[in-house]
């Protein structure tokens, strides 16, 4: 759709998309294609709808999908509890997606209009993707320098290694303990 041209798509106040059917179609989707960060470690996004409930046994629904890009798996990104069936809700959604770090994938928002009553909208804005913090370059060093400080530390106990420590010995049922 032509997000400018399309009634069915419009931009909200607050950075909001929202989706909206009408007599001409009941199945509305916005979609996003995207590479995460080797480091993404989740997704969030605010949401608000309002569906009718004209027929139970063809419900209306929304739903809110991560794909990978050649949809051989995907997460579900609104929580499980949450009923996509209800007339109104409202909030923040977050879910791990750190299973699709590093790869090309597809965001997709899903308006379905099961009734034929054409009043349903979903609204989601505030987008974003969480990446795990990278360690500072003294935490690196740091981390490389713990293993030095280790042995040095045990002193003769590691083979090979300098320095002054205790090693215990026991010749013949005698215990002695000898400075190296």
């Amino acid at each position: 759709m032509d997000p400018g041209a399309d009634p069915r798509f419009t931009l909200e106040g607050g950075g909001f998309a929202r989706l909206s059917d009408d007599d001409n179609y009941s199945d509305i989707v916005l979609y996003q294609g995207l590479t995460l960060a080797a480091s993404a470690v989740s997704l969030s996004f605010d949401y608000v709808w309002s569906l009718t409930a004209g027929d139970p046994a063809n419900p209306d629904f929304v739903q809110a999908t991560l794909w990978l890009a050649d949809f051989s798996d995907l997460i579900d990104l609104f929580p499980a509890a949450l009923d996509t069936s209800a007339a109104t809700s409202a909030g923040t959604a977050s879910t791990d997606i750190s299973a699709f770090a590093g790869t090309d994938v597809l965001l997709e928002f899903f308006l379905q209009d099961g009734d034929g009553t054409r009043a349903d909208w979903l609204q989601v804005g505030n987008i974003s993707v969480a990446e795990a913090p990278l360690p500072s370059p003294a935490a690196l060093v740091l981390l490389g320098l713990v293993p030095l400080i280790g042995r040095s530390l045990r002193g003769g106990s590691m083979p090979g290694s300098p320095g002054i420590g205790w090693r215990f010995s026991s010749i013949l049922g005698q215990r002695r303990f000898r400075r190296i």
